[in-house]
């Protein structure tokens, strides 16, 4: 299905690369948080399928690490909303959740995956009546025509319009930095289906917006308080072009207590891109009881995986001293069908391994039982090849000024004036109150009035509740 499809357009790619005299190598981003050069992709293309979402959760963990002196951090919910789809994923840790499994249009995908939880939810997702009740997405305006108020000739009210409509996109607003939005195209699209709802507009604008924000919380709750992770114990990562509009709402049904929104959160997954490094991952079957199997045969067949995976990293231009091998392996008690990876030491595996699968499984699944038998079912080995990640840059530090507008934004039941702030004006330790909008060209984010927003030295907006 994808291979002949990859396999053309990355030829093609090259090509047009080396045609236009572009130097350095062309790499292509895995589903499994790591980069491949192009000729490696042509013959895995069943790597690329989500490499797109998944450069975000990379530079959500490149986030992380640029705020560890200032911020607790370590465990993240990233959230990428865009036009059309609202993406999910985990950073643990420190680390991009991955799964060893995954499912794309009900056909298995036997690879490492960084978990990602898609749902038809963005800003150009589509307010309709069904049922007698309004409905929100998952059929999206797109780019063309788009809201209604990008005077395209969209008629449909989209979570756009109904932002808009409320004040929570600031009339100054310019999308892409140049287009201006058509305030009385969004009001007469949201009028047009509040009333088969007995409605007014900004009646229906707030449904759609509290709708859309459920919607997503649930999806949040898939990936994490159905797999018996506590989504309080996270911070809230917010990207993409809509997902800062969103993101305290959000935090506000989940109970989270931080927010972050990174610099340049529009184009997040593409600086992700830039920040990893050459993955490679290989397994081999191992079925053999933990206790009656031999730290020599374990040995063994690390060693030979640890070969495959190292030649691997080398053909895609990795220096044999840049490459870092992390052993691991996929366990279970005897007689289940489902397993739990554990990364395993350099050296003897076998003697506390009992012990430290039961303690995964039970924070995994909330229960274990020590005295079954544990066997192993898959050995696994990935490599990794340093490459050179983008300079940081520090934002010197400056004060809070003046805004740029002062808004009329609908919060809780009542208009409020709310200060729109240029985050480009925003110097590293300024802060700002709620209600309050910090609008930037790629997308804007709200600060309710029970929150507080400061920016970091890394420029990285962090949102607290007051």
């Amino acid at each position: 299905y994808v291979a002949p499809i990859v396999q053309s357009y990355l030829t093609e790619l090259e090509q047009q690369v080396t045609r236009r005299g572009l130097r350095g190598p062309l790499r292509v981003m895995q589903s499994n948080g790591g980069v491949m050069m192009a000729s490696m992709a042509r013959r895995k293309a069943i790597q690329t399928l989500f490499s797109g979402p998944v450069g975000g959760t990379i530079a959500c963990v490149a986030v992380a690490e640029q705020l560890q002196d200032e911020v607790d951090v370590s465990q993240l919910i990233c959230v990428d909303m865009g036009g059309t789809s609202f993406d999910v994923s985990l950073v643990v840790d420190g680390e991009a959740d991955v799964e060893l499994e995954s499912e794309l249009e009900r056909h298995p995908v036997l690879s490492p995956t960084v978990a990602i939880h898609t749902i038809g939810a963005g800003g150009g997702s589509v307010g309709h009546v069904s049922a007698g009740g309004l409905r929100v997405g998952p059929r999206s305006a797109g780019a063309e025509p788009g809201p209604a108020c990008y005077g395209a000739g969209g008629h449909e009210p989209t979570v756009t319009d109904a932002n808009l409509h409320l004040g929570r996109l600031p009339s100054i607003a310019r999308l892409a930095g140049g287009m201006a939005l058509d305030a009385a195209a969004a009001k007469s699209a949201l009028a047009a289906v509040g009333e088969h709802l007995s409605l007014d507009a900004d009646a229906l604008a707030t449904g759609m917006v509290a709708v859309a924000d459920s919607t997503m919380a649930n999806a949040i709750r898939e990936i994490t308080v159905l797999r018996g992770i506590d989504p309080r114990s996270f911070a809230l990562v917010a990207f993409g072009g809509a997902g800062p509009l969103h993101a305290a709402a959000l935090a506000d049904e989940l109970e989270i207590n931080t927010v972050v929104v990174p610099a340049d959160p529009g184009v997040l997954s593409a600086y992700g891109m830039l920040y990893t490094d050459i993955r490679h991952d290989v397994v081999q079957s191992f079925y053999a009881a933990v206790a009656e199997t031999t730290e020599g045969a374990v040995a063994a067949t690390l060693a030979e995986l640890a070969e495959r995976a190292r030649l691997l990293v080398k053909e895609d231009g990795i220096d044999e001293r840049a490459i870092a091998l992390e052993p691991s392996a996929d366990l279970r008690y005897v007689g289940q069908e489902y397993t739990v990876t554990l990364p395993l030491p350099d050296g003897p595996v076998l003697a506390d391994l009992p012990q430290r699968f039961a303690e995964a499984h039970e924070v995994r699944y909330g229960h274990s039982n020590p005295a079954e038998d544990v066997e192993f079912v898959n050995l696994r080995m990935t490599a990794r090849g340093s490459l050179r990640r983008p300079d940081a840059v520090e934002l010197p530090t400056g004060a809070t000024g003046e805004p740029a507008a002062v808004e009329r934004t609908w919060f809780a039941g009542a208009w409020l004036p709310t200060p729109v702030h240029r985050r480009g004006s925003l110097g590293a330790g300024a802060a700002v109150a709620g209600p309050a909008i910090v609008l930037e060209d790629a997308c804007t984010t709200l600060v309710p009035p029970s929150w507080t927003a400061s920016v970091s030295t890394r420029g990285h907006l962090v949102l607290r509740r007051s």
